[in-house]
């Protein structure tokens, strides 16, 4: 499996965010991300994502304009997703990205909304 995730700028409608986005059957599952829960996300804060729409299997290596006046969308990262474990509530990944190298947890909390936690990789600790 594939994960990529993208910095969503210029839609006039919605501030800047990230999408999260991991590669299932015939869709990637696509959660969103604020700017400033990506960076507390990557020091290893647990924060808040939304679960919005599956998104295409072309966004794994798409970057450019989004239709309709959207935006832009640039890659951030992106690379291999292993699923480790999950039940209804909690799964775990392990992503090996360039700036994700370690287990992503998602926990359904209410509604479309999830709690992310991201730990590094001891490997990415060392570097």
């Amino acid at each position: 499996m594939k994960f990529v995730i993208h910095h969503h700028t210029g839609n006039p409608r919605e501030e800047s965010h990230y999408d999260v986005m991991i590669e299932s059957d015939e869709a990637l599952l696509t959660w969103r991300v604020t700017e400033a829960a990506m960076k507390e996300l990557l020091e290893g804060k647990e924060v808040s994502a939304a679960r919005i729409a599956d998104h295409r299997k072309a966004y794994l290596t798409y970057e450019g304009p989004i239709s309709c006046d959207r935006g832009m969308v640039k890659i951030m990262d992106s690379g291999t997703c292993i699923p480790q474990c999950h039940d209804n509530e909690v799964t775990r990944y392990t992503l090996i990205g360039s700036a994700f190298y370690g287990t992503l947890i998602t926990k359904k909390a209410y509604g479309h909304n999830y709690m992310f936690q991201y730990i590094p990789s001891d490997a990415e600790k060392m570097h």
